[in-house]
């Protein structure tokens, strides 16, 4: 049984969002588990079954376009993760988010569009939504769309023996 926290409605429900579909993928898989490490493929803003918020920032698109593009293309990562977890509370940290944003050459203001995934996860998670950072402006994305998203989290291993017991991690092969 999938379960969202009461603090993921409550933010889904003020920013009026739902919970997307899980959009169609390539040949590459959307989540990838090691130990309690858990990386998230990019993912674009997907709706009602067609991809959100096609164009450029700094030409067809405004910023608050943008924005809302990062929070429904973060929002499909964390559908993806509660697809793998089953679970968004076992989520203890939010380490790292990548966005990728689709726009006109001298556009500066990557990190506003980004702010709005960001603050959405925060929002979610509270301090554990805290991360760290990359915003990269770029000329193409899938589907022409506007803006990708990309997380890397920890889980809880408590309650969870697929993860393994802390510390039982395989030593790096440097």
């Amino acid at each position: 049984m999938l379960k969202r926290t009461q603090r993921i409605q409550d933010t889904l429900r003020t920013l009026g969002l739902r919970w997307p579909d899980l959009a169609p993928t390539h040949e590459f898989v959307p989540v990838i588990r090691h130990a309690d490490m858990i990386f998230v493929s990019g993912h674009a803003p997907y709706s009602d079954g067609d991809f959100r918020h096609r164009g450029r920032l700094g030409a067809e698109l405004s910023i608050e376009d943008g924005r809302r593009a990062a929070q429904l293309a973060v929002l499909g990562c964390l559908a993806s993760l509660e697809a793998e977890l089953g679970d968004l509370g076992l989520v203890e940290r939010i380490l790292k988010m990548n966005g990728y944003v689709r726009c006109v050459a001298g556009f500066e203001e990557l990190p506003r569009v980004t702010d709005g995934a960001s603050r959405m996860l925060i929002d979610m998670f509270g301090d554990a939504g805290r991360h760290a950072r990359t915003t990269v402006g770029v000329t193409a994305l899938p589907a022409g769309v506007s803006v990708e998203c990309e997380l890397v989290v920890v889980v809880r291993q408590d309650g969870d023996p697929g993860l393994g017991a802390a510390g039982s991690r395989p030593p790096m092969d440097w």
